[in-house]
C-alpha cells in the first residue's frame, strides 16, 4: 500500500508543479510587456524591482501532452483527501499486479503404506517361533529384544525374517526395532516355561564369546559337549538326550548384538547329574589385544533373571588360535533327575 501512496503523491506533485509553472510564467511575461499590473479595484499597480528579461518560449521544445514522460495512467485525483486505513487496505492493486509464475513442480514419492507384521507362536520346549514381515525395510538390520536379551539380524530381500527364540517368561513379548526407530511387538503365552532352565550370554559379534555345556561328565568333543559346533536342536529334549544351544543374531556381522541361550529341562528322565558350564572365547584376529565385554543371565523355571557383567583383556595377536576360559562366570546347573 505504501508504494501506491508514493505513486499518487508524486503524480499529484507533478501536475501541480506544471500548473504553478504556467501561472508564474504568464505573470512575468505580462510585467515585461506592460511594466505594471492592472488589478481590479486598485487601478494600475507599478511593478517594483528589476525588470526581468523576456522569456523566450520555443514551441519546438514544448513538451507535448502525448510525451510518455508525462503519461500517468490510472491515477484518479479526488477531494477525498487522506484515506483511512480501511480505504488503503482496499485500494485496487491492478496497476501493480503481474502474472504469477506457475509454481515449480517437484515430483517425489510418498510412502503412504508400510505394513509391518510381527508374530510369535509358542512351540515345543517353550520356544517362540518369531516371524517378521516388513517389505519396506528389506535388507535392513533389525533389533529384537526379549526380557533383557537383545540381538540383531537382517531382513531378507523380501523384508522377511524367521527365528526361534527360547522364551524367558510366561507372558512373552518380543519387540522388533527398525533402523528408523519404528518398532512392533509380538506376544505369546508360554505355559510350559517352568519346565526349563536357561543360561544366556550376550555380547557383540566378533568377540568370540560363547557357552560350552558339558553334560553328565562329558569332556570336550564328546557326546554331551554342547556348544556352537554341536548345538543340538529343541527336539533333543523330547528324546531325553539332553539340552540344546540357540544362537541368536549374526555372529559374522562385527559389532552387532548377538546372544547364545543354553536350554536344559528341569527334570530329565533317567539322569541325575551336573551340567558344567563355562564361558569361553577363542583368540582371533578380530579380538586379539582388545578388551571385550559380555553379560550372563540365568533364568530358572521362568523366574527372574540373574545378571552378571564380564570384561576380559584378550592377549596379543601372537596368541591367535588359543582359548580363554572365564573362571566360573556361570554357576553349574544342578539337575535333579527322577
Amino acid at each position: 500500500m505504501s508504494h501506491k501512496t508514493e505513486i499518487i503523491t508524486a503524480a499529484s506533485t507533478l501536475v501541480c508543479a506544471l500548473a504553478i509553472g504556467f501561472v508564474m510564467q504568464s505573470g512575468e511575461v505580462a510585467e515585461q510587456r506592460y511594466g505594471e499590473t492592472n488589478v481590479a479595484g486598485l487601478g494600475n499597480v507599478p511593478v517594483v524591482g528589476t525588470p526581468v528579461p523576456p522569456v523566450s518560449v520555443n514551441p519546438v521544445a514544448r513538451i507535448s501532452e502525448d510525451d510518455p514522460r508525462l503519461r500517468v495512467n490510472g491515477i484518479a485525483l479526488t477531494s477525498a483527501g487522506i484515506r483511512s486505513t480501511e480505504d488503503t487496505e482496499t485500494v485496487s492493486v491492478s496497476l501493480l499486479e503481474r502474472p504469477e509464475k506457475e509454481p515449480a513442480k517437484v515430483e517425489y514419492t510418498v510412502r503412504t503404506s508400510c505394513p509391518v507384521v510381527a508374530e510369535a507362536e509358542t512351540r515345543a520346549s517353550a520356544m517362540l517361533a518369531m516371524r517378521v514381515e516388513a517389505p519396506c525395510y528389506a535388507g535392513e538390520t533389525v533389533s529384537l529384544s526379549h526380557k533383557g536379551v537383545t540381538f540383531s539380524d537382517v531382513l531378507d530381500a523380501s523384508g522377511r525374517m524367521s527365528v526361534d527364540i527360547p522364551a524367558l517368561e510366561q507372558d512373552a513379548r518380543v519387540v522388533v526395532t527398525f533402523e528408523n526407530g519404528r518398532n512392533a511387538t509380538a506376544a505369546s503365552t508360554v505355559t510350559t516355561i517352568a519346565l526349563y532352565n536357561r543360561v544366556i550370554v550376550q555380547t557383540k559379534a566378533g568377540t568370540g564369546v560363547q557357552i560350552h555345556a558339558r553334560e553328565f561328565g562329558a569332556d570336550y568333543g564328546q557326546e554331551g559337549h554342547v556348544w556352537s559346533g554341536s548345538p543340538r536342536d529343541p527336539e533333543s529334549v523330547g528324546t531325553g538326550v539332553g539340552g540344546f544351544l540357540s544362537t541368536l543374531g549374526n555372529p559374522g556381522t562385527e559389532g552387532e548384538d548377538v546372544a547364545q541361550i543354553y536350554t536344559y529341562p528341569v527334570t530329565l528322565s533317567g539322569a541325575s547329574s551336573t551340567v558344567d558350564l563355562t564361558v569361553e572365547t577363542q583368540v582371533t584376529e578380530l579380538n586379539c589385544g582388545r578388551t571385550i565385554t559380555a553379560s550372563t543371565m540365568r533364568v530358572i523355571k521362568g523366574g527372574d533373571a540373574t545378571v552378571k557383567n564380564l570384561s576380559v583383556d584378550v592377549p596379543g595377536c601372537e596368541t591367535v588360535g588359543d582359548y580363554l576360559v572365564l573362571i566360573n562366570p556361570l554357576e553349574d546347573l544342578k539337575l535333579a533327575g527322577k
